[in-house]
């Protein structure tokens, strides 16, 4: 691993630690709400949701988490 690498992945890390907290700021949660809405109509289950980060976008679907993969 590069030592550009090593910057990135632990930029990442660091992140990681308050990332749901960040994402769960006002903005984010009107914003995912206003996204949810506007495809509810075309999601069909189960939902797989990619580069989910900590799934946090569960609580915004009518989904029970065993209709939900987060990868």
């Amino acid at each position: 691993m590069t030592e550009s690498d090593m910057k990135i992945t632990s930029a990442y890390d660091k992140f990681a630690e308050t990332y749901d907290e960040f994402y769960s700021e006002s903005e984010f949660v009107a914003e995912d709400r206003a996204l949810f809405k506007l495809f509810s109509d075309q999601l069909k289950k189960p939902v797989l949701d990619l580069g989910a980060g900590t799934g946090l976008a569960l609580k915004y679907l009518a989904l029970e988490p065993k209709e939900y993969l987060c990868r």
